[in-house]
């Protein structure tokens, strides 16, 4: 070990001399140890330095570890006059993680902080995130925004986490990386529970880093202002000499994280279709539509049909839409799994993303009232699979819908309180007959296509609901202008309402204030067609709601 003229600190790695370096260099202790991985590029090397010289906050120490055998980094930091520089010589080249962990294990800092060569911190960078984590002791990591920036400081573009303050990462994180390495700040103590770079990664290595450590549930501080500049360069773009290396180290990150992705099927399905990208970039065309594909049937979502589409070329396209049938097929299959993914993000916003809400929704798709056996007079997957659902969880006493007609939403909410083994459906319905197979169409004032009649002569509302459920069932054939405020009355409160009869404004403003007063705190009002006009939403907007979810044309609202 060597203390220069300048109080520069060169010494080999020697972990025997470390303790007495510390007291040499370090009587106290640091606040902060930044580290600083350098490969042959001295000059860039020197603003990285200068960029933490200048911060707001100056407890640190600044460890620059030396990776390049070609171009010595040693006269760089000897020409800053700062005690607080550190350099230590790698004997051969190990790679930038190798460097990270190097810097680590030699840290005296309670935060470690790291920082690429060719990166720049603005001036309150550490002051920020030190205040974050003393302010947040239950968090292990802080990280900010960057912006990156190309020749002559050009703005290529911004990266910055939607919101502010203490989070628990793990699906985010799974689902793509977002604290650049340059931008973290960490506790030591966190990281010496075994998180170190992967030195074995050819990329990724700090979304890796950081997947663990949320996989491990330590707690993120997002700050979300830009504290980083990034400066891109060469290949950092994805220019085509890199790609080889970006799928391969893709690749790689996804088989580590196997056991993780398998369990998150959307997350999985994202990194294979950045992987049919990456191969559509390299001119690599059969593996992109092995790719998209892959990532379809993991978790159908339409633009990965585009994708695959547009990876066959013409002549293939055109084979392809006239089997229209293949098509409707195929929209059907991600129709519904839209479906399904809408109804577990609200029923996840409103109870939490437990495997209880997971298996329910599982749970649902495999009941009998899902099997449509009309074209006409039933409610849709989505509204059929939130009743059940809703009802299931909230286990609830007194529920009343408006409008039955073939009864498949009359079904599904007795088949959970069946299920409950409490609980009683009150439904009202002005019976429409039709004569004949199925009902006439015709174009109403509102200009959309409604039927003439929604009950085959002879039948009555709710004919599809089987005998063995109709015990928690009471059927009350009238308007609901003159039956509801009756029931209501009688009642005196109600669960959980659901709006499915006449869909004009008047009559479903009519039915949302009658009821609404009635709900019992954490009940629900649901209404089918809210996209027929606007009683929904104005509804929401005069009495001030803020817990209520819109889908499918569908909306809930939640008492609070």
């Amino acid at each position: 070990m060597v203390v220069g003229e300048k109080g520069f600190v060169d010494f080999s790695l020697s972990r025997k001399d470390y303790a007495t370096l510390k007291r040499i260099s370090h009587p106290i202790m640091p606040k902060v140890s930044v580290i600083i991985p350098t490969h042959n590029r001295p000059a860039m090397l020197k603003r990285a330095v200068n960029s933490v010289l200048v911060q707001t906050y100056q407890d640190f120490e600044i460890i620059i570890v030396d990776d390049g055998v070609h171009e010595r980094a040693r006269d760089v930091a000897k020409s800053f006059s700062d005690n607080r520089i550190r350099y230590i010589p790698h004997e051969q080249e190990c790679g930038a993680p190798a460097a990270r962990n190097t810097g680590i294990k030699n840290s005296a800092g309670e935060f470690i902080a790291f920082l690429d060569d060719d990166d720049e911190w603005l001036p309150l960078k550490l002051e920020l995130q030190v205040r974050a984590l003393t302010e947040n002791p239950e968090a292990g990591l802080c990280f900010c925004g960057f912006e990156a920036v190309g020749e002559n400081d050009k703005r290529l573009y911004l990266n910055k986490y939607s919101r502010e303050g203490l989070i628990e990462p793990y699906l985010d994180v799974l689902n793509k990386s977002f604290a650049w390495t340059s931008s973290i700040l960490a506790r030591k103590n966190v990281l010496d529970r075994g998180f170190l770079f992967d030195e074995k990664l050819l990329k990724n290595q700090e979304w890796d880093l950081t997947l663990r450590m949320a996989k491990a549930k330590v707690k993120f501080y997002s700050i979300n202002q830009v504290l980083l500049k990034l400066h891109v360069h060469g290949n950092q773009l994805g220019g085509p000499s890199n790609l080889p290396n970006r799928i391969l180290g893709l690749h790689v990150f996804i088989q580590k994280h196997d056991i993780d992705y398998r369990k998150h099927p959307r997350q999985l399905s994202r990194r294979y279709s950045e992987l049919a990208l990456l191969y559509k970039d390299n001119k690599q065309r059969i593996k992109s539509l092995e790719y998209f594909a892959k990532a379809f049937f993991t978790y159908p979502r339409v633009e990965y049909v585009r994708g695959f589409i547009s990876m066959l070329g013409g002549v293939f396209l055109k084979r392809i839409l006239k089997k229209m049938y293949l098509k409707t097929i195929l929209a059907r299959y991600v129709e519904r799994n839209k479906v399904i993914a809408s109804l577990q993000r609200i029923i996840n916003s409103l109870y939490g993303d437990t495997k209880t809400m997971r298996d329910m929704v599982n749970i649902v798709q495999t009941k009998d009232f899902m099997k449509k056996k009309f074209s006409f007079g039933h409610a849709g997957d989505f509204e059929v699979m939130m009743l059940y659902v809703l009802i299931r969880l909230m286990r609830p006493e007194v529920i009343i819908e408006t409008g039955v007609a073939s009864g498949r939403s009359s079904w599904a909410p007795l088949q959970a309180l069946n299920e409950n083994k409490k609980g009683k459906l009150y439904s009202i319905d002005f019976p429409q007959y039709f004569k004949g197979d199925s009902p006439e169409m015709f174009v109403a004032d509102t200009g959309r296509p409604e039927f003439k009649g929604f009950v085959p002569e002879g039948e009555m509302p709710g004919w599809l609901v089987p005998q063995e459920l109709r015990s928690r069932w009471e059927l009350i054939l009238g308007k609901s202008r003159e039956k509801l405020p009756e029931l209501l009355s009688k009642l005196g409160s109600v669960n959980i309402f659901y709006h499915d009869s006449d869909h004009s404004y008047q009559n479903m403003t009519f039915e949302y204030v009658a009821v609404w007063p009635h709900v019992s705190r954490g009940g629900f009002l649901l209404s089918d067609d809210i996209k027929h006009n606007n009683a929904f939403m104005d509804f929401i907007n005069k009495n001030e709601i803020r817990d209520y979810h819109t889908s499918f044309g569908f909306g809930l609202m939640r008492k609070t």
